[in-house]
């Protein structure tokens, strides 16, 4: 049996967030590896005014949705 490995996928607000969908999609395809997402409010933000996926395209990408506030998460 082997185990999974962690990778934390993060946006904080920047511009690449069409990037970081494409990061989850190949780690998604790969058994593996296992997606932990992070995402600031302003990354949030920028997703909706500069692309076209909504926060639940996003969120289907991930094995694991982490909130910010959330020290104790990974």
């Amino acid at each position: 049996c082997k185990m999974a490995k962690n990778i934390v996928v993060a946006a904080t607000g920047a511009s690449g967030l069409p990037l970081l969908v494409e990061c989850l999609k190949i780690i998604r395809e790969n058994e593996d590896f296992k997606s932990h997402l992070i995402m600031s409010e302003s990354a949030k933000l920028t997703l909706a005014h500069e692309t076209e996926y909504s926060l639940e395209d996003v969120y289907q990408y991930a094995d694991f949705i982490l909130e910010p506030k959330d020290i104790g998460a990974c």
